[in-house]
This record gives structure tokens, C-alpha cells and sequence, in this order.
């Protein structure tokens, strides 16, 4: 064999030694943060609407003729889906700002202002990201078992006009995320869940890293052996 035959077995098993121990990304496709939490709900989807629930995030998706509108934190009206199935936010509304990344709450907003509704999609349906039915802590307390339910929630929203609460169960679910279930078990901070939930991120990077690494080392020491031999 030649020694660049050689070297093209080494790089292709390499490849597929990287692609193999490269861990997959949980919750692929899923609606919201993940990690070992699912979302129950109480009260049935009201005529023309149909919902989907995530830890933090939900999708409306709103029937043409129906109105949606999500009411915040500060009993103002957040985020709705009109009759044409537009998307629209308050940008007046404390609540949308408050649940997006950044968190800060501009000049200018204020619940008890009128709405000042900005488009953002069309298409008849919307997702959104809403603390209230968000796990923020990084641990939890270590006997709970599956199905425990963690909290409940209520989300208020107008149909055409007329108030439904919107309840449900935030449920811990081990078999979901075994590994964040185990992070959640054994660290006693507690601090926001963005951080909770970008750690496994990080730790599946630094791995993939420290493999690419030993991957490479492994073809530089088989290339030396084969010139060696060579001579």
C-alpha cells in the first residue's frame, strides 16, 4: 500500500470516528428550550385555534376569520394573529420585551399606552417566547420524579374578542434529556435557565474538540510511522 493510500484510510476512518462520537443535539426540531420538561395541558384549544407548547415557547396557529390576542405580563395586550392571519406585536407592551433575549425594556413602553401593533409574519400563525411558562432555574430538587409536575401556568388570551385562560402543567421528564436531567439533579446554584441549557451545548463543542484533536494526532503519528518505514 502506498503511503497515500495509507493516509486516505487513516482520514476517512478518522471522519467517521469524529462523525460517530460526535453527540447528536437532544431535542432536535423541538418547540422551546428542551431539557427534561414537557408541557400539559388543562384546558382544551378554543374553537379555531390549535396550540403547541414548549418549556418557554408556544405556536398559535389561528384559523382565517379568528383573532388571537395574548395578554402580558401587566394584564396589556402582547402579541396577536388578526382575522387575515397576520402576525402582529405590542411594541408598547413591557411583557414582549421582557421575554425576548436581551431583556431590556426600551423608553416608551408602558401597559397602560395604546397598542402600537408592528407586523411581524403573515401566514396565520405565531411563536413566542413567554417566561411564564419557562423552567428558569439550573437545579432541581433531586427527588423529583417523572411526570412530578414542576408548576403550573395560566395564559390569558383574547378569541374574537372573548377571555380563556390557557392552563397547564410544566412536567419533569427525565427520559426527554437524561444528561440535563442529571445536571438539574446535582448543581445546587440556582440562576437563570438560559445558562442551564447552553451548558450542554458547550460540553457537546469542547468534546467534539477534544476529539477532532486526538483524531489528528492519530493521523500524524500513523503518517510518521508509514515514512519511517518507508525509509
Amino acid at each position: 500500500m502506498t503511503i497515500t493510500r495509507t493516509l486516505k484510510t487513516i482520514f476517512a476512518a478518522s471522519a467517521a470516528f469524529l462523525t460517530l462520537a460526535s453527540p447528536a443535539l437532544a431535542h432536535e426540531g423541538a418547540l422551546g428550550d428542551g431539557g427534561p420538561f414537557r408541557i400539559e395541558m388543562l384546558t382544551e384549544d378554543p374553537t379555531g385555534v390549535e396550540t403547541r407548547w414548549g418549556n418557554g415557547e408556544v405556536e398559535f396557529h389561528v384559523e382565517p376569520g379568528t383573532e388571537v390576542v395574548v395578554i402580558g405580563l401587566e394584564n396589556e395586550p402582547m402579541v396577536k394573529v388578526d382575522a387575515e392571519g397576520n402576525m402582529f406585536f405590542n411594541e408598547k407592551s413591557p411583557s414582549w420585551w421582557t421575554n425576548q433575549p436581551e431583556g431590556t425594556i426600551p423608553e416608551g413602553a408602558d401597559s397602560k399606552a395604546d397598542p402600537n401593533w408592528v407586523w411581524k409574519m403573515a401566514g396565520g400563525s405565531m411563536q413566542f417566547h413567554d417566561h411564564r411558562f419557562h423552567y428558569m432555574n439550573s437545579s432541581i430538587d433531586p427527588a423529583t420524579a417523572d411526570g412530578s409536575v414542576v408548576f403550573e401556568f395560566g395564559l390569558p388570551i383574547l378569541v374574537n374578542g372573548a377571555p380563556v385562560e390557557m392552563r397547564g402543567t410544566m412536567v419533569f421528564d427525565s427520559t426527554l434529556d437524561p444528561a440535563a436531567a442529571e445536571q438539574l439533579m446535582t448543581d445546587n446554584t440556582m440562576v437563570d435557565s438560559t445558562a442551564q441549557m447552553e451548558t450542554p451545548a458547550e460540553d457537546s463543542g469542547s468534546m467534539t474538540l477534544k476529539l477532532a484533536a486526538a483524531a489528528a494526532a492519530v493521523v500524524a503519528i500513523a503518517a510518521f510511522v508509514v515514512v519511517w518505514r518507508k525509509r
